[in-house]
């Protein structure tokens, strides 16, 4: 079974410093994850992943687009790994921009399923359309494209929905229809500050931390 390292909320390693990732979610443990957001400067777009059966947190749901969990000794660059498993891609390290860390928290199954996560996220420039992506079968069910300053506006409350742009039809949401959409639409600002940073990337402005 899948081992992660293990920290206390300050990110503090555990004695003992890894657990099974059954334990690290039975118990709340704080461990690593990652996330990256693929940004296509000519279309001003972002790819959202529809996340498929298998994920325990929100199936069905719009996420970034590719995340996981870093094993136990991985560092956060080690994540590009889910790019090729659940998009079939590649991304040069001269295109990725690090935003830092972001707390995230979700509990689930009446508090038998806690996630207490420190996720590295990711930008990456990326010339990929969605015909180029080979989706991993049950982690992935579409990948969608959303232009950016629509999602912006979105995101802070100036519009109700928005369009994303699908491979063979189209799909309107709202943030209710994002992952774990309350935690970072409610109590923190998470979706709006990815999609913030990566408008200040495709105009050339150093994207801040999320």
């Amino acid at each position: 079974m899948e081992t992660l390292d293990v920290f206390d909320e300050l990110f503090n390693p555990l004695d003992p410093p890894i657990a099974t990732i059954d334990k690290v979610h039975n118990d709340g443990l704080w461990h690593q994850t990652f996330a990256c957001w693929l940004v296509n400067k000519k279309d001003r777009s972002i790819v959202w992943q529809l996340r498929g059966p298998r994920n325990r947190i929100d199936p069905g749901s719009f996420d970034a687009s590719a995340s996981g969990h870093l094993s136990a000794g991985e560092n956060p660059e080690h994540g590009f790994r889910e790019l090729e498993e659940e998009l079939g891609v590649t991304i040069e390290k001269n295109k990725r921009a690090y935003l830092g860390v972001f707390r995230n928290i979700a509990i689930r199954n009446s508090g038998k399923y806690i996630n207490h996560e420190f996720c590295h996220i990711y930008l990456a420039l990326s010339d990929f359309g969605l015909s180029d992506f080979t989706l991993q079968e049950g982690e992935v069910d579409a990948a969608y494209e959303m232009n950016i300053d629509e999602g912006i506006a979105l995101l802070s409350g100036k519009k109700d929905t928005v369009m994303l742009k699908g491979l063979e039809t189209d799909k309107n949401i709202t943030v209710k229809e994002l992952c774990n959409y309350h935690e970072r639409t409610v109590v923190s600002n998470y979706y709006l500050k990815v999609l913030t940073a990566a408008r200040d990337m495709l105009e050339g402005r150093t994207p801040l931390a999320v």
